[in-house]
């Protein structure tokens, strides 16, 4: 049952209908020497990191991690491991995903992105206790970051809460009122398997 799940809320995070206009391309993506919670990053890694997120809006992952590693080695931050365990994420490859993703919040503890990264590989590893406090944990950080409520839901989902859940599409409303129907229907959609 997870996996039918993680596809749908996959398919709202990484593939489908303009990936990172769900995850929030335009917060995400990068100008050099902006500053993100880990420091600026140089021009150069920059632009790997900007051209990796397009190449995962095309649901093009393996040539993601090309640039997402390219950038690591320039400039290691949490947002590149992060990215890097997203990329993994939709290759269905979750222990790649967690690898990275605990090598981000490893990098910076407050990373509510490398937080996130960490409950999907968690929650496609099927550690779903886990994966909800990593979801918590990004929540704590960033009160704003939809795809952690989405995350949580979903984990709310497999853990038999779906009062819990539902909160999560409640919550999701007034931040992300596409995700929320996206996690709305993986509840109606899960609750119909059950």
């Amino acid at each position: 049952m997870q996996f039918a799940l993680l596809g749908l809320i996959l398919l709202g995070i990484l593939g489908g209908f303009g990936v990172y206009s769900l995850l929030g391309v335009a917060s995400k993506a990068v100008t050099g020497k902006d500053f993100r919670e880990d420091g600026p990053m140089n021009m150069e890694t920059t632009s790997l990191y900007n051209d990796g997120l397009r190449l995962i809006q095309e649901a093009r992952y393996s040539e993601a991690l090309q640039l997402f590693h390219q950038a690591l080695e320039l400039e290691p931050n949490s947002y590149i491991y992060s990215s890097i365990s997203d990329a993994y994420n939709g290759l269905e490859d979750y222990n790649a995903a967690y690898t990275h993703a605990q090598r981000a919040v490893e990098v910076d503890r407050y990373s509510a992105e490398g937080h996130k990264s960490l409950g999907f590989a968690l929650f496609g590893l099927g550690k779903h206790s886990l994966a909800r406090e990593s979801f918590v944990t990004s929540i704590g950080i960033n009160r704003k970051f939809a795809q952690s409520y989405l995350g949580l839901g979903a984990v709310y989902c497999e853990l038999g809460d779906f009062q819990s859940a539902r909160l999560q599409a409640t919550l999701l409303d007034n931040l992300d009122p596409q995700r929320a129907r996206i996690l709305r229907e993986g509840i109606a959609s899960y609750g119909h398997r059950k």
